[in-house]
């Protein structure tokens, strides 16, 4: 083989390694979980809590499509809502950006999604009806 041959031989293959390489890596799907137990000062990116207390999912399904935008457009992510309830209390307005976006329950978990808000502090108002006071907004 000739030295330019060789050469072209180099040349091609790193050219198609500068190429194919971030395909390659624009394959890789970015993941966030959400728990009834996360916390959305945290990253999302455990399924648990970590022992110490410092990540973990994060608490709503709002803040992982907020986290989940922050990576390129178009890019494989995925949002993995672990078992519980989980109260949508506004829309969730999913565009073109989101793109590429998958939103699904834990594999073998139940997961239930309410539009709407918990009312709690229900007392009983006469002998047939039950009140409670509502939050305000």
């Amino acid at each position: 083989m000739s030295t330019a041959t060789h050469s072209l031989g180099i040349c091609f293959v790193a050219t198609a390694w500068v190429l194919l390489g971030p395909a390659r890596l624009s394959n890789a799907e970015e993941t966030w979980f959400v728990a009834p137990s996360g916390n959305n000062a945290w990253s999302g990116r455990l399924e648990e809590p970590a022992a110490d207390g410092t990540d973990g999912p994060v608490a709503d399904l709002h803040r992982a499509v907020e986290l989940a935008r922050r990576s390129a457009a178009g890019a494989k992510r995925r949002i993995v809502l672990r078992a519980g309830e989980y109260f949508v209390t506004r829309p969730i307005e999913l565009g073109p950006k989101d793109a590429g976006l998958t939103i699904e329950a834990a594999a073998g978990e139940r997961v239930v999604l309410y539009g709407g808000r918990r009312i709690t502090g229900w007392r009983r108002d006469g002998d047939r009806f039950w009140a409670a006071d509502l939050p305000d907004g």
